[in-house]
């Protein structure tokens, strides 16, 4: 697995148009394997041209329920989203869109 990932990362560094194939080749065993899944809205080949090879390992949720904005950050796991902390709880108890500073999610 990891090293059909760095082949899919090498292949996505030097990314030309005639390299798209060899680059589906690699995707097409990884969802056969079960390493990456088929995104409801785009192509697994979208994912990795936009988010990396890595994409599969943002959590959920990947956009904002409120106003849409991708919530992916550079480099999977990392989001762009705001924890609220409970001092009282010790445990960050919300997580918030970082644009529209709505809740995404209670915890």
């Amino acid at each position: 697995m990891v090293n059909l990932l760095r082949r899919l990362q090498i292949e996505r560094d030097k990314f030309t148009q005639s390299d798209q194939n060899k680059m589906q080749d690699i995707i097409d065993i990884l969802l056969e394997q079960g390493i990456y899944h088929t995104p409801k809205s785009f192509t697994v080949l979208s994912m990795v041209e936009n988010y990396g090879v890595y994409w599969n390992q943002y959590e959920e949720p990947h956009f904002c329920p409120h106003c849409s904005v991708d919530l992916r950050g550079n480099e999977p796991p990392f989001k762009r989203e705001l924890n609220r902390y409970s001092i009282e709880l010790d445990r960050v108890t919300e997580v918030v869109c970082p644009d529209c500073r709505e809740v995404i999610m209670e915890r």
